[in-house]
């Protein structure tokens, strides 16, 4: 099945218990509603809300609903790229893990973890942006950078 993608911007987080998924509002060519019941995914759109800033969202519609496989977020063109420790993007692939693009003073480097602590600190960092003040990570072929510490603070 062929996934597609829509660019906007999320407007509208909405837990559905009893459904058993959450649904995220985008505002992009059009107004979709999607759905997803993975928590990596949702606190991903909460981070991009709060931010107000570009989602992109990868999905594929089965039983009449639009089911999130992945969301990445990023800050604009123009912003303070070149600040270490920025969190330039981050998104999740559903079942997989959170990925993130932060910003060092060689350059960028691409981060991935499957700790939902690791990625809270990097929602925190991307949507306050608090830049990350220790990063860690073990290379980890084919796969990449799996981050083995991430801090932020207020200093």
């Amino acid at each position: 099945m062929r996934y597609e993608e829509i660019v906007g911007r999320v407007y509208d987080v909405d837990y559905l218990g009893e459904l058993g998924f959450t649904q995220v509002s985008v505002q992009g060519n059009e107004t979709s509603a999607f759905v997803t019941g993975e928590i990596g995914i949702q606190t991903v759109a909460e981070s991009s809300l709060a931010a107000a800033r570009l989602v992109t969202v990868e999905y594929k519609e089965s039983d009449g609903r639009k089911r999130i496989r992945s969301i990445r977020t990023s800050i604009g063109p123009g912003e303070q790229q070149n600040m270490p420790g920025r969190v330039l993007e981050l998104g999740f692939i559903a079942k997989d893990r959170c990925f993130a693009t932060i910003a060092t003073e060689d350059g960028e480097v691409k981060v991935y973890t499957r700790d939902s602590r690791a990625q809270s600190i990097l929602e925190v960092a991307f949507a306050l942006s608090i830049p990350v003040q220790s990063l860690a990570f073990e290379e980890n072929e084919p796969q990449g950078n799996e981050i083995t510490r991430v801090k932020i603070n207020r200093a």
